[in-house]
């Protein structure tokens, strides 16, 4: 049994050709739990009609709380018999074999280990036309790369019950978590496993709208400068070493408390010490360095 996780906003335009292809899924026990997250376009009258006419789809109309905090929610709301869940975006396309494919990669995997699948994205603009087809640069996948950098795009989220359950059990503060999808990567490079898969098997759509996208390496970095005060890495860091420290190892909790400790109360001279031996790498020179500068000037 998998559930699909979807949090709608004003997304009427192409909601009805996304959920047509989660529909069109070739995996059987196919469920699909929606949050609308405060709407005030026809989003809720379309997922109306689509709950009446598909006994499998189950709609949630909430007050609008942000999108983090509506896929906590509707994590929360997910059966805890559940074998797998997957996040999704309301404007994209999947291809018939998407949940397949994931299942088939996390089932390669330890059944008892929190394990998360994710994969390359095609991006396709506005209109549905195909542009291009995004990699992500994969070194390590494991704290010392999660915890400053994310690589798994939402969208493509698939993971297992025991990540479920652990994600039902140790619930952060919305407000202190950058991403959702974020947040479920740090939970499985540092407890269980992260299978990236090189193959694309969704259309992401690319258009003005949207919450989050792939972008230039400079649009993401002017981005991520100008959202530094509402989205900060050490806080991120600091809320998961406080839901999850009994779950990590001593090594681990070791490593997240001198990287907490270092970016807020670290001066400048133990800041650029940490730099010099610091365990920590983005993927890329430029973003590497730009890490680094977010330490050595405590931006983050």
């Amino acid at each position: 049994m998998i559930y699909v996780l979807l949090s709608t906003y004003n997304g009427a335009q192409y909601l009805p050709q996304q959920l047509e292809s989660i529909l069109g899924q070739d995996c059987p026990n196919l469920h699909l739990l929606i949050r609308d997250d405060g709407s005030t376009d026809t989003t809720v009258s379309i997922l109306h009609e689509y709950e009446a006419k598909y006994p499998q789809i189950k709609l949630i109309v909430g007050k609008n709380i942000g999108v983090v905090a509506s896929f906590f929610a509707l994590i929360l709301a997910v059966p805890t018999n559940a074998d797998f869940v997957a996040f999704c975006d309301q404007d994209d396309i999947w291809l018939s074999q998407k949940l397949s494919r994931a299942i088939s990669c996390l089932n390669s995997l330890s059944i008892t280990s929190p394990n998360l699948y994710c994969s390359a994205t095609q991006l396709i603009n506005a209109a549905g036309d195909y542009i291009t087809t995004v990699q992500k640069k994969i070194k390590k996948l494991d704290l010392s790369y999660s915890l400053i950098g994310n690589i798994v795009t939402g969208c493509t989220a698939v993971f297992n019950q025991p990540l479920l359950k652990l994600l039902q059990n140790n619930q952060p503060k919305a407000s202190e978590v950058i991403l959702h999808d974020w947040w479920i990567y740090l939970l499985a490079s540092a407890c269980g496993k992260v299978c990236y898969d090189e193959q694309s098997f969704i259309l992401y759509r690319q258009h003005a709208n949207n919450v989050v996208g792939n972008t230039s390496f400079f649009k993401r970095i002017k981005k991520f400068c100008g959202n530094l005060k509402k989205y900060s890495i050490s806080r991120q860091a600091a809320e998961f070493y406080r839901v999850y420290q009994h779950h990590l190892t001593h090594q681990q909790n070791q490593i997240l408390t001198e990287y907490i400790n270092t970016l807020r109360n670290g001066n400048f001279f133990i800041r650029f010490s940490y730099i010099l031996r610091c365990p920590f790498h983005r993927v890329g020179i430029l973003e590497n360095l730009f890490f680094h500068i977010i330490i050595l000037f405590k931006l983050g």
